[in-house]
């Protein structure tokens, strides 16, 4: 097993174990796996199916729809499938499970196959009327993978709860995602209304200085790019920003360049200035991954079911309402690269001045689980130890003047991501209180739900019976203290509609309204590795790395496992490199050094050469080539070459 299987491994045996017992407990129960896009939710869940037919829960005659809604979702589930079962040869799942389209599962369920259990891909659309063939289902088991629980119209999900989640900062922390490096290029001034992929309101933003604008960016980038996905709201933006690209000079360091669109697919090769026209369309998506380096240019073909680890960098063109969209587009660049373990991720944001339409991505938004719409205040606090977090929400508790009778803390499990939610309640007299929802793993869901499903209806529901408005909701507002009463739920509107009239009546807003701004605060609570001032051996540990700045910043946040260790690798000329590895990776990297140890004790230098030379061609170290050769250096030179980052290690 590589050590990158390893990192995944460590959460998803969690993840399989957590559907298997539910499932045992409610065989039509219907649980979601909510994984961000890069965290290897398909084979989660073909795992999960697997052990489903190993515990008898599935019977081995019974055949399981897995049912998807882009044709890139039914090639991913089918290599994930045949992986699995050429890997472990035991429940052989290729011959039970068919992978159908969403538009042929009428016609299955009519055929009387022995099915009573249905995985749903990007369950996040599962509430469309499409999807309900399966929920009308009384005695089916439903699974539905998704990355994120927030529906684009904020409508709850028909799930029971959420089998296992797992937030986007804990992928970072296990090293299975990476965390981004952002980008921001100013656009223009705009005056749009409709914001959605194509609508023609949206080709204003297809103009001569916000493209130059967006190619320069990317030229600026040089080779820090690999492959490139550039997103755009219009058909017609693409086709004209690929012309563009088409004709500057700079493009030719990409092998290719390529236009994406629902039935329009061009690629160019750049070498020779060939053009590829109307491949098949699993054909051409092949091509763009078989390609070395690549900027592709679409308008939302590539956000669900386009999984490439050479894709490193996203730009994102256009403006949305949406953080999913942004989450999903953000995914195709931050999965790890088995081929490039050094890789890293870029974000290049058009950020432009709309009316009422404000977005954003930053690494805190990454961190965050709702929806952006009513600007809430986003903070980071950071703690050093699981066993400080009960005195972080107190001291939160009395910062925010939060009342007596709503200081609920839940129980927080060993590898919770704890969050909270601040609604501002104004007192009389100038004086102000918050009431709080303190969010978990066990109530993200339910969190999410509620917040989102309001804040995009907030305009229409402005005078209308608050208890009314929640009623669609009121199962995931009364999961929080605040949410049970009729007058804590009345508090929670209040600060959102004060949130919403802030954003799009400044003018009108009356004084206390302006004046008790930001009425909604996020704190994502965040483990902190090391104390703020690192050790002074840390410190001299990685004065020599050419990149230690960024090292440093590492060490300093959460974005790095403490089971990782911290490698000094020498360069050719002059200086170090700093890598951070995990146990799978270090431990075989330490056997190797001290072989090669016991090999330069040799007198004879051909024997010295000869057994050196099988050490490092044996050792199957999983790390860049450019490192392995490096290893003869810190033996000859006897560097102190790494660290732990937990000393125990």
């Amino acid at each position: 097993m590589t050590s990158i299987a390893e990192r995944y491994e460590k959460f998803q045996s969690e993840a399989v174990g957590n559907i298997v017992r539910d499932f045992r407990e409610s065989r039509a129960g219907r649980f979601l796996l909510v994984i961000p896009t890069g965290g290897g939710k398909t084979m989660t869940a073909v795992k999960a199916i697997g052990a489903l037919y190993a515990e008898g829960i599935l019977s081995e005659h019974e055949r399981v729809m897995w049912v998807v809604h882009r044709e890139e979702l039914h090639t991913q589930a089918g290599n994930a499938l045949k992986e699995y079962s050429e890997a472990r040869g035991a429940v052989n799942l290729s011959g039970r499970v068919d992978v159908l389209m969403l538009s042929a599962v009428a016609g299955y369920l009519n055929d009387n196959n022995p099915s009573s259990f249905a995985v749903i891909d990007e369950a996040h659309h599962g509430a469309a009327a499409s999807y309900q063939a399966l929920f009308n289902q009384p005695k089916f088991g439903i699974l539905g993978l998704t990355a994120t629980p927030s529906r684009h119209d904020g409508l709850p999900l028909s799930f029971d709860r959420e089998s296992y989640s797992i937030g986007f900062p804990d992928l970072v922390k296990l090293g299975v995602l990476l965390l981004p490096k952002i980008v921001e290029v100013k656009g223009g001034a705009y005056d749009i209304d409709d914001i959605q992929d194509g609508a023609t309101g949206l080709e204003v933003l297809n103009n001569t200085a916000r493209n130059e604008a967006i190619l320069k960016a990317v030229n600026s980038l040089g080779d820090k790019i690999a492959k490139a996905i550039i997103y755009v709201g219009t058909a017609q933006h693409a086709r004209d920003l690929f012309g563009e690209i088409r004709a500057a000079k700079w493009a030719s360091r990409f092998s290719t360049v390529a236009l994406v669109l629902g039935s329009e697919r061009r690629r160019v090769l750049t070498a020779t200035g060939q053009e590829q026209g109307q491949e098949d369309r699993r054909d051409f998506m092949q091509a763009l991954k078989a390609a070395p380096t690549a900027l592709i240019v679409n308008v939302d073909v590539l956000t669900e079911g386009f999984d490439d680890p050479g894709v490193n960098t996203v730009v994102m063109a256009r403006p949305t309402k949406s953080k999913l969209v942004y989450m999903q587009a953000i995914g195709r660049a931050v999965r790890l690269n088995k081929d490039n373990l050094s890789k890293e991720a870029y974000i290049v944001e058009v950020v432009d001045d709309l009316p009422n339409i404000r977005y954003r991505i930053d690494n805190r938004w990454l961190f965050s689980d709702i929806s952006d719409l009513l600007e809430p205040s986003v903070e980071d606090r950071f703690y050093t130890s699981r066993s400080k977090i009960e005195q972080m929400l107190q001291a939160a508790f009395e910062e925010f003047k939060v009342s007596e009778e709503y200081r609920e803390i839940p129980e927080v499990a060993e590898h919770d991501r704890v969050t909270m939610l601040l609604f501002k309640v104004y007192r009389g007299d100038g004086n102000y209180e918050h009431v709080p929802f303190v969010i978990t793993n066990a109530s993200r869901t339910q969190a999410s739900s509620f917040f989102n499903f309001l804040s995009m209806r907030m305009k229409s529901l402005k005078d209308k019976d608050i208890e009314a408005s929640i009623r669609p909701v009121l199962a995931q507002v009364e999961r929080f203290k605040v949410g049970t009463t009729s007058r804590g739920r009345k508090r929670v509107f209040h600060a959102m509609q004060n949130a919403f009239g802030l954003i799009h009546q400044r003018e009108q807003a009356v004084d206390q309204v302006l004046s008790g701004q930001p009425w909604i605060t996020f704190i994502a609570f965040r483990l902190e590795l090391n104390p703020a001032e690192l050790s002074d051996d840390l410190l001299q540990f990685t004065e020599d790395m050419l990149n230690r700045d960024w090292v440093r910043k590492e060490l300093r946040s959460d974005a790095i496992s403490p089971e990782f260790a911290l490698v000094k690798f020498p360069l050719p000329l002059k200086g170090f490199i700093g890598v951070f590895l995990s146990p799978g990776e270090m431990n075989p990297i330490v056997d190797a050094v001290d072989k090669l140890r016991e090999c330069k004790g040799l007198q004879d230098g051909v024997q010295q050469w000869t057994q050196a030379k099988l050490v490092i061609g044996t050792a199957a170290l999983p790390i860049e080539t450019r490192f392995v050769e490096a290893l003869p250096t810190i033996v000859r030179e006897d560097l102190d070459y790494y660290r732990w980052l937990t000393p125990s290690n």
